[in-house]
């Protein structure tokens, strides 16, 4: 089954653009701080690249909201890095969507498990911000989202559901389909969810899992 939820939510202010066919990427930083990972999509694993010192954002670049987003990055002491934007043009502004990243100015890694950072910018911004997913040569392809798709077993009833997903401190879930729910973690979370996915997976209980994935993709 391919990832169902991969939404482009601009700044979280509710603007949608649907009909999406090829997914935009971007070279990088050297891939020297690249470690090998694994998302859980389409039933199965999928290896990939993860790089614990940046924090990826999709962003509108004529948005009104850049003088707050800079206020807040300032606050968080991360430095927006402008020698990796890409800049995506739908035809009629001011559709122009950008991956931006950005690092701690004190050069340490975004936390695991307790990042004030995410927390802070998902807040704001909902899932446009998170850690980036990227390629062996250090191509970013989306923002990983702190949210779940979990499809159970079926007859498996919502109060065992519950109990598996809040023993993974779970914050909030919701039934989209029969047996199949999004399922959403803690707002610091980094990279840990990766690891919770792959737990959740083992569950006798759970059909499959799927990471969800934040991407540029532009329409026809």
């Amino acid at each position: 089954m391919k990832t169902k939820i991969i939404q482009l939510l601009l700044l979280g202010f509710g603007i949608f653009l649907l009909s999406f066919k090829s997914t935009q990427t971007i070279s990088i930083s050297k891939t020297d701080k690249l470690k090998e990972g694994y998302i859980l999509a389409g039933g199965g694993q999928q290896k990939v690249f993860i790089n614990h010192y940046i924090v990826v954002g999709i962003m509108d670049s004529n948005s009104p909201y850049l003088d707050s987003i800079a206020t807040t990055l300032k606050s968080l002491n991360l430095v927006w890095d402008d020698s990796k934007i890409l800049r995506t043009d739908f035809g009629l502004p001011p559709y122009s969507i950008n991956f931006n990243f950005f690092k701690r100015e004190d050069k340490k890694s975004i936390s695991y498990e307790n990042s004030l950072e995410l927390k802070k910018l998902r807040e704001l911004y909902w899932n446009n911000f998170g850690p980036g997913i990227y390629d062996s040569s250090g191509r970013v392809s989306g923002v990983l989202s702190n949210s779940l798709t979990v499809k159970f077993k079926r007859g498996i009833d919502k109060d065992s559901a519950s109990q598996i997903l809040t023993s993974y401190e779970a914050t909030k879930f919701i039934e989209v389909r029969v047996d199949e729910y999004h399922v959403e973690f803690p707002k610091s979370w980094g990279y840990k969810i990766l690891d919770v996915a792959k737990e959740i997976n083992e569950h006798n209980e759970v059909q499959y899992v799927e990471n969800q994935i934040q991407t540029i993709i532009r329409p026809d």
